[in-house]
This record gives structure tokens, sequence and C-alpha cells, in this order.
């Protein structure tokens, strides 16, 4: 096995998986006992699933990026009694109080000290592996029990696909998902080698180079990534011996391309419930036609085409397929009606069950199966499988749903998921945003479209066929579309539409919600200072993001310096505000998803830094930020109590902020630290490494386009700082992280910020504080940068210092989902410090 470059063997992994079976059986897991399994896709998550099977156990996996909502009945579903986790993942997912077994941090404490000889087996084939959770029709998931039968049978004779010690796998499938039982088990079982790709967001290129370099022949892909892989990957892929995809319709395309090139294709049929994989076909180019086959039943199967009465039909006939045999499942737990509803009587078997897919197939000649579609609301999108209904029930959740529709959208890897609601005085975005806190994000709708009322078919039931197959979105676009009234207007519609690439953008369209971000929001500015001469700080775009605003915006601003600084990212409410300080880089549009979520009882600003339009310099140090932001601040807020505070460097200045306002006789009622480091008390202070800040800039541009970037600092020494940041330039525009609208000189402008930040934070030392101090710090920060649990905060004698831990990494805890947890936790702690703030006041008159 390997993991980050770590070769493991298999004696020294089963090894560590009997330590963790005896230490689990002496906390009670045995047969049947539910393990909830919630630990990245690493080296620790097999040895995890391994050590519970050991031990009798069935392990649940949970992931922790999934609504808390979502997870608590998950775990309640399976009758989780006991949680297996990564530390820093442990606190979210166990809040209904199981036992916690941290297999990260107690392992040298107390795992390590268990025998390392095999435990006693307790349990046979009859006996459940794991429980899968799987989108559920009733707005619920629904938990599929898979015996250890049914994954023995997957990899051992079934005909899949090659097995065996030549093998090497690559684990890339999400761990909740069973296209990880084929990948974990078909390399362990055979004494194959299992290559573990690191959780995080998938990079074709990344994933290219990890084929080449591990030398992986055997593969599991979805459609949709099978697609984009053999679009992209063509060469990294062709050296894959066998690739096997499914989970949706396959592209013909790229089916012929893979095939012609001489590559063995397997394309996978199989819903959850028969254990991954139901029917494969081995795809020869005669084969492809305007679809694919899905082949013939796998060992130990048994399919069944049948009629309303449940009657075989002939061939070239429409069906439904039902699945039996060793790969079934028990069922789902917990939910016998459930489980009768699709598992039934077989009329072929005395006392066989067979499981009612729901897909529609025929019989081709040969013997060969072809799918056809679906016979309910069910979808599969980018390999995921999806309940309309349970879309559809998450939003009638909300108070203005009356009546909710999903739909889907789109072909292959365009594949989309729509929703209709009918919601008076709701707002598409809002809802949107309330079904994230619900759903897992794959499932979240890429638009919601507020109607008057949904489309009927004569008999009264929703028009499904006409929601999807219409442009309904469109036209409902186009009735809500504002023509542009004033030259004004109209140069600013023109300028969002050309920076952004729609084709027309109305009076009242958001930019942000079009798809623009602060890097293209620069050239707007620069675009608005060319075409109508107007000197526009970035902070209005923030401000007055559709084009009606803008406008009077332009109209009506002022020039003052603490205008130009101060963003009002969300400018409703009587409460207390909150001011938040750039992060390295000086934007605030990490702040923005914050500022959505933390509700409208108060306004919400951002302090931007100077410099980044390229007109004036930034500022080098600590203090000077501070004063200014500081007038800024005063201009808003003439009087105290304050609440303020940063993410990363935003801390730092706000440290100062804070202090400055002490010294002019102001109080803070709270100072809050988001994941910020303190500066070292002896920390030299010297110029930030040109090679490091610019890997640092293209790192930025990959995660604002959803990537990772791989360019190290090495790659570029031995260069001017010019070509280094030309090189940096080059790859960011082919990797297609940066817009070809995106010039240059914005990113020397962003450069200069950076640097300059760099440079104030390395020369800053902090001094005392009076004010309430709050830290709080991403979960799985990187503990090594700080001194101590309070991210070096403690040394510089804060007495009202408190610590609290927030699910997410230093950049994951701004964004959506881990973001809600953040701002639940900022309206808690500043409710609560302005009300004691008010009432000592109020204490103090009496």
């Amino acid at each position: 096995m390997e993991w980050a470059g770590q070769q493991v063997s298999y004696e020294a992994l089963n090894r560590r998986a009997n330590q963790l079976a005896h230490h689990l059986r002496g906390m009670g897991v045995g047969p049947e006992v539910r393990v909830g399994l919630c630990v990245e896709r690493s080296l620790e998550w097999v040895v995890s699933a391994l050590g519970i099977l050991k031990a009798g156990g069935v392990y649940v996996p949970l992931d922790a990026s999934y609504p808390l909502e979502r997870l608590g009945w998950m775990k309640r579903e399976a009758g989780v009694a006991l949680l297996v986790a990564q530390e820093k993942l442990a606190d979210e997912v166990a809040a209904g109080g199981e036992l916690v077994v941290s297999v990260d941090t107690e392992w040298a404490t107390q795992i390590a000290r268990q025998p390392e000889t095999n435990p006693e087996a307790r349990v046979g084939g009859g006996n459940l592996a794991y429980v899968m959770f799987t989108s559920g029709s009733t707005g619920k998931p629904k938990g599929v029990a898979v015996p250890q039968r049914a994954v023995t049978r997957l990899v051992k004779g079934s005909g899949v696909a090659d097995f065996g010690p030549e093998e090497v796998w690559l684990q890339l499938a999400p761990t909740g998902f069973d296209a990880s039982t084929l990948e974990v088990w078909g390399a362990l079982l055979h004494g194959g080698k299992l290559v573990v790709y690191p959780e995080g967001p998938l990079e074709l290129e990344a994933v290219g180079r990890r084929l080449k370099e591990a030398g992986v022949t055997s593969l599991w892909l979805t459609a949709a990534l099978f697609e984009q892989m053999q679009a992209y990957q063509p060469e990294a892929l062709s050296g894959v011996r066998q690739v096997l995809a499914g989970g949706d319709v396959l592209s013909v395309g790229r089916v012929r391309e893979r095939v012609r090139r001489g590559g063995i294709l397997l394309n996978g049929y199989g819903p959850t419930e028969g254990t991954t994989f139901t029917t494969v076909h081995r795809v020869a180019e005669e084969d492809v036609g305007l679809t694919v086959p899905i082949g013939k039943p796998v060992g130990n199967t048994r399919v069944y085409v049948l009629d309303e009465g449940m009657r075989p039909v002939p061939v070239g006939v429409r069906g439904e397929l039902y699945v039996g045999g060793e790969g079934l499942a028990e069922g789902y737990v917990g939910r016998p009606e459930w489980t009768a509803e699709r598992f039934v009587p077989s009329p072929f078997g005395e006392g066989e069950r067979v499981y009612r897919t729901g897909d529609e197939v025929r019989w081709q000649e040969g013997g060969v199966l072809e799918f056809l579609g679906r016979r309910d609301a069910q979808v599969k999108v980018r390999g995921y499988r999806i309940e309309l209904g349970e879309v559809e029930e998450a939003l009638k959740q909300h108070a203005q749903v009356k009546e909710a529709a999903a739909v889907v959208r789109g072909e292959g890897q365009e594949k989309r998921v729509e929703a209709y609601v009918v919601a008076p005085g709701g707002e598409g975005g809002a809802l949107k945003e309330y079904v994230r806190q619900k759903l897992p994000e794959y499932m979240v709708p890429s638009v919601v479209v507020v109607l008057e009322a949904l489309p009927l078919t004569p008999n009264g039931k929703v028009d499904r066929k006409a929601l999807a197959a219409t442009d309904l979105r469109s036209r409902v676009a186009a009735e809500t579309f504002v023509t542009p009234r004033t030259d004004a207007e109209r140069v600013l519609a023109g300028i969002f539409s050309e920076v952004l690439g729609v084709p027309r953008v109305g009076l009242h369209d958001d930019f942000f919600e079009l798809g623009g971000h602060s890097l293209l929001a620069t050239q707007v500015v620069a675009r608005v200072r060319t075409e109508l001469g107007v000197d526009m700080p970035l902070r209005a775009l923030f401000e007055a993001p559709t084009v009606l605003r803008l406008a009077v915006w332009l109209l009506s601003s002022d020039t003052e310096a603490g205008a130009r600084d101060c963003v009002a990212l969300q400018p409703e409410g009587a409460g207390t505000p909150v001011f938040l300080v750039h992060a390295v880089g000086g934007a605030v549009g990490p702040y923005r998803a914050l500022a959505r979520s933390m509700g409208r009882e108060r306004p919400l600003y951002g302090f931007q830094a100077a410099g980044l339009d390229g007109r004036e310099p930034p500022l080098e140090q600590v203090e000077a930020l501070a004063r200014r932001y500081v007038d800024a601040m005063r201009e808003r807020q003439p009087k105290g109590p304050y609440v303020l505070g940063g993410w990363s460097l935003g801390g730092v200045v706000a440290f100062e902020m804070a202090r400055e306002l002490e010294r002019q006789g102001q109080s803070v009622a709270l100072l809050v630290l988001l994941d910020s480091f303190a500066p070292g008390e002896n920390a030299p202070s010297r110029e930030p490494d040109a090679a490091l800040l610019l890997a640092g800039m293209a790192m930025d541009l990959a995660r604002t386009a959803g990537a990772e970037s791989t360019l190290r600092p090495e790659a570029l020494s031995g260069l001017t700082e010019e070509a280094q940041f030309t090189a940096v330039v080059e790859h960011a525009r082919q990797a297609g992280w940066l817009p070809p609208e995106v010039e240059a000189s914005t990113l020397r402008a962003w450069r200069d910020v950076t640097r300059a930040n760099l440079r104030a934070l390395a020369a800053y030392r902090p001094g005392p504080v009076q004010c309430p101090v709050l830290l709080l710090r991403a979960k799985d920060a990187q503990r090594s940068q700080a001194v101590e649990p309070s991210h070096g905060w403690a040394r510089w004698g804060l007495s009202g210092l408190t610590v609290e831990d927030v699910p997410g990494d230093h950049y994951s805890v701004l964004r959506e989902p881990r973001v809600e947890t953040l701002a639940r936790r900022l309206v808690e702690h500043v409710g609560a410090a302005t009300g004691r703030h008010e009432a000592a006041g109020q204490q103090g008159e009496g």
C-alpha cells in the first residue's frame, strides 16, 4: 500500500489493524456493533476500516463536510454506538455524545499498546460489513446494510475486472461511496498494491501525474470524471491498463477514443443495494452505437427484466431491472417498510429476494443489457445518486416555500440539478443557501428559481418534463430582466457582460451571483475608470454589486480615504457593527460568505488594503494600517463599544487597532481572531522570499478557481523576480485559473500588497490589550505554526483570552459549508459581548 509517498507493507498494515481491533473490542465493539468512521481518505482510513471489521463491527462512513443535521440523522438511523475519527474531525461529528477513538492522536498512547496478533474471528459472511447512505425519495438518506459475503462476491470470482498481486489500484472514490469498496478490497484481498489519493479537490493534472508516478494499472472513474480525464489527460489514462467507468451514462465519443487507443474499458452498472457492480461490459469498438451497453451480470449475481406484473419480457422489450444473488444488501437499517418496498420476493426462486432497481433496461442480442433510464425521480449527477424528492423536501422545510420541484438538465459533465419553487416573497439565492445547510454539496441545486406557480400536466401533477425540457429558466430570467435605462447603466451592464462572459446583464443582476470574484472585480474597476472616467474604489462593487446599485453609488459616492478603505459587506441591522480586517493580499472577498451567513441583525464591514488598485503604495507597518482603519471605522461608528477582528493577518492588524482604540479612550466589547497566529517574539524582520510569495499567489489563484496549485518555489529558482512573476502568470493562465481579462497589472498590485503585508507582519510586535479576546482556531490548522494552543497569543499577557475550535482548515473556515458554523459562533459571542457591555453601562448609570 502507498500513502503520501510512504510504502506500507501488508504485514505492517495488518499489525496496525489488529491493534485497533483489540482496542475496539475492549470498548465493546463486536458482531453487528455499528461504528461511525470519520477519517479522511488516507492510510488511517484503511487501517480503521480493517480494524473495525476485524473487531467484528460494522463501519458507517461519515463525511465531516455534510451538514450536522444530516450527520445526526445518519448516526441515529444506523445506530452508531462509537466513533472512530481523526481528532480534527471528531468534535463536530460526535455532537451526539458518542464515545470517540481518535485514531491519530490516541495511537501512541493507547492503541499501539494492544497486541499485534489477529483477534479471534467472531463473524461470518452473513454479518454486516458496512452501512452506506444514499439519497432517499422520502427526504431522508437511506442506510444500505451490506453483508461481508456481498463484498467478497464483488472481488472474488465475479469477473468484474482483473485482480491479482500484480495490479496497482488507485483509491480515488470518496470513502462514503461504494466504489471505494471495489478499490480497497479489490487490492487488499488479492495482495495487490493500493495507492491512496490524498483528500481534497480533484485536479485533473494532479490525478494524471499520480497515475504515471504510481504506475496505476486499475482505475475506477465516474462517468463524468472519465469524460474529463479522457478529454484532458488522455496520455495519463492510456497508461492505465484497465479502466472501469460508470455511475451514469458514458459519453460515446470519449468511449471511442479510449477503445481506439487500445486500452481496456469496462462499463460498470450497479446500485449500492447490489454492492457496487451488478453488470459489467468490456467495451469493443463495434459495441459503441448510440449508447454503450451495461453488459452481463457479474459472478454470483442474477438479473431479471420484468414487466409490471413481474413477468419476463422478450429481447428488445423495455422492462424494469431486478437484481438478486450474493451481492444483495440486507436492506435499509431501521426501516423495514422501505426494505419491504424495494426488496421483494422473487417470482423465480423459493425464499429468494430481489431488489427493484427502478431502472429501465432491455435485453440485446447475445444476452447483453442496454440501459434506458429511470422509472422514478432518482438521477445520477457526476456519479452521485440523488433522489430529487430529497432535494424537494429540503426546500419545503423553508417557511416561505409552498411547492417545490427539482429536475435535472444537461448531459454528461454539464448535468446539473435545478429547483423550481413557489415561494411568495422568497429569493432564489437565499433559498439555495438555506438548502445548503440541509444537504451535502453534491445535492445542492445549481439554481433555485422562484415561480408564481409550477406547470401542471392535464391530470394535475407537476409537469417535470416541461421543467426539464424547456427554457423555463431562461424565460423566467427574460421576464425578470430589466433593461438598463441610462447611459451609465448601459455601460456598466456592458462591462459586467464582457468581464463575466455572459450574453447580457440586466439592471438588477448581481455581479457575484453571475460568477464574479475579487480578481474579476478589479477588471470592472479598471473598465469603469477607462469608460466612465470615474475613479471607483474596489469596495464599491462589493457594496453595490448590481448594475442599478453601482450606478447609484457612482452618482452619490464620497471620496474620503475612510470610504475607500471600509466596505459595507452587509449594511443592514441595528445591532453593534462588526468590523473585519483583510488577510494577506488585502481583499475583503473572503468575508462575503460570512457576511451572508451572519444574517441581518447587525452590519458587517470589511477593511481592504490601500494599493490594491495600483494607485497608491501599500502600507508596510501594522501600526500604520491600524491607525488608518481606526479612522475609517470611527467615520462609520464614532463611539464604542466596538467589535472588530480579522482572519489570519487581519487578526494581527485588528489586535493593534484594539490597542489604538484603547489609547484613544474608546471601549472594545470584543476582539475576534479568526485562526490568526501571533507574530513571534524574537522573529527577525526580513524581506519576504520572492519565489515563496509568488508560489503563494499561484495557490490563491488556484483556490479562487476551485483548484489546487502544485507549483513549488523551487521551480522558480534561478530566475529574476520579473521572470518569476511572468512564469507564474503564464502558468495560471495555462491552468485556467486566470481569466484572460485579468491584466498583469492587477496581479502586480496584488503582489505588492502581499509583500507589504508580509513585511508589516514580520516587523510587528504586539503589546497588551485590556479588552476580551476570542480566538477561533481552525480544527486542522497547522499546529506547528503555533508555539502553544493559543497560536502564540498567550505569551502577550492577554488576561481575557478565550480559545475555541471551529470546523475546517485555515481556508475552509470561511467557505461553505464550514462558514455556517463559524457564523453561528460569531453571532453568539458578539451578542453575548455586546449584551454584557450594555448591562455594565446601565449598571454604571444606576
